[in-house]
């Protein structure tokens, strides 16, 4: 069945995990995402956070890659527009917790915290201007950085370095923003490998946070057009990421109706 029935309640901190156009989610408010988040930091074991999209769900739907997704100690919805879709659908309430803001918090708590050494987080990606804006913004944060070479997700050497750079620089929180796949890929490889801490597949956060970005006013979040706002900023980049979008989610709806019906062919 591509669209579950009905949500299914988890045994673990009573999370509500769906599996919603083949992605599976957690429908959580952000405070308890960003208790969650802590939870996991606080584990022993590797962890990692994705935020999916409307972008992600149509290009991993009937893809490999999905189980990037499914590995994910914590996968919550980045979009409106998913939560209205699922609404429509349901009746029922998805809850967004955009990464932008999610990284926002984290390091806003980290650096109110008041200790000896100060707390570390890893950052993949993202250029070194940023970073020396983040330390200005984030003072009481130290941060360790790395930005891979582009392409570098089909350099098996490459990836085997930025692992071996995480695990040499231990970090609460791994901020991956290498963009999507490849910053999925990269957090199941680090899962694969145990290195300790917690990492979040935030794509274009720091952006938003150093200015690189500038993030869509709060009237075009809450009608949920973003989307709108950014393609209005970058139509060369956006428009054709944005069209694909809407005609792979037309064709997961077609596929979808089409499956309904042989169903109630087979019934007769």
């Amino acid at each position: 069945m591509l669209i579950n029935e009905k949500p299914t309640q988890s045994s673990d901190m009573n999370l509500h995990e769906i599996n919603f156009l083949n992605m599976p989610m957690h429908n959580l408010e952000q405070k308890e995402v960003l208790e969650k988040v802590y939870n996991l930091s606080n584990e022993k074991n590797f962890s990692y956070v994705v935020t999916p999209n409307l972008d992600h769900i149509t290009r991993n739907f009937d893809s490999n890659g999905i189980k990037n997704y499914k590995y994910a100690d914590l996968s919550v919805c980045d979009s409106k527009v998913v939560s209205i879709i699922y609404k429509i659908i349901y009746k029922n309430k998805l809850h967004v917790t955009p990464g932008s803001d999610l990284t926002k918090s984290i390091l806003e708590k980290e650096n109110k915290e008041k200790k000896k050494n100060k707390p570390c987080i890893t950052i993949i990606g993202c250029k070194h201007e940023q970073i020396i804006h983040l330390r200005q913004i984030f003072k009481n944060v130290q941060f360790n950085h790395l930005n891979p070479s582009y392409g570098f997700i089909k350099n098996q050497k490459e990836i085997s370095q930025i692992c071996s750079f995480i695990a040499e620089n231990p970090s609460k929180f791994i901020f991956l923003c290498v963009g999507s796949p490849q910053q999925e890929i990269l957090a199941t490889e680090l899962k694969l490998k145990n290195i300790k801490g917690t990492a979040l597949c935030v794509g274009a956060s720091i952006n938003f946070i150093t200015g690189i970005e500038k993030r869509a006013p709060l009237i075009f979040r809450k009608l949920a057009l973003e989307w709108l706002f950014r393609t209005l900023e970058n139509p060369k980049r956006m428009l054709p990421r944005y069209s694909k979008c809407a005609i792979e989610l037309a064709k997961i709806a077609i596929k979808n109706i089409r499956n309904r019906q042989n169903w109630k062919k087979d019934d007769i």
